[in-house]
């Protein structure tokens, strides 16, 4: 089914399910809450992270992102990010609907927020999905890694 990114975590899984034959469990609104939560918990954001948004203040920014809606607005309110962007996409919102790396999630993007690609700077940690994606926009990419040397 092509239409499994716009989704909550629950509709993924089932759609996943269904289609490889499995039952879904009886208890899986509980199950997703869980994995939901959890999730959200575990995010902790890179050294430096609010430095770079401070320096940009003023700025139009957006935060474009891959996966369930619900579980990237859980990630995003539990490191009290929302109040730094301007805009929030992420490939499960039914108005969004497209995954990095493809060019159309990062030209919504610049829409949104009114700049022109090559004005714009996306700064991600995937080199395929973030780097490679927005470098086919026309945005200009800064790759920042997860691994202190």
């Amino acid at each position: 089914m092509a239409l499994y990114w716009f989704a909550q975590l629950r509709s993924s899984i089932e759609c996943a399910l269904t289609a490889s034959g499995r039952a879904i469990p009886g208890d899986i609104e509980e199950r997703c809450e869980i994995a939901v939560r959890e999730y959200a918990g575990s995010i902790e954001l890179l050294p430096g992270a609010l430095e770079i948004l401070a320096r940009y203040d003023g700025l139009p920014k957006a935060i474009v992102s891959n996966g369930p809606s619900d579980m990237q607005r859980a990630a995003i309110s539990s490191a009290q990010l929302a109040p730094y962007f301007d805009h929030i996409l992420i490939s499960g919102d039914a108005d969004v609907a497209v995954r990095k790396p493809n060019p159309q999630i990062f030209l919504r993007a610049c829409s949104r927020l009114g700049v022109s690609p090559d004005h714009s700077l996306m700064i991600g940690d995937n080199i395929e999905a973030d780097i490679e994606g927005a470098r086919s926009a026309g945005v200009n990419p800064l790759h920042v890694s997860h691994f202190q040397t």
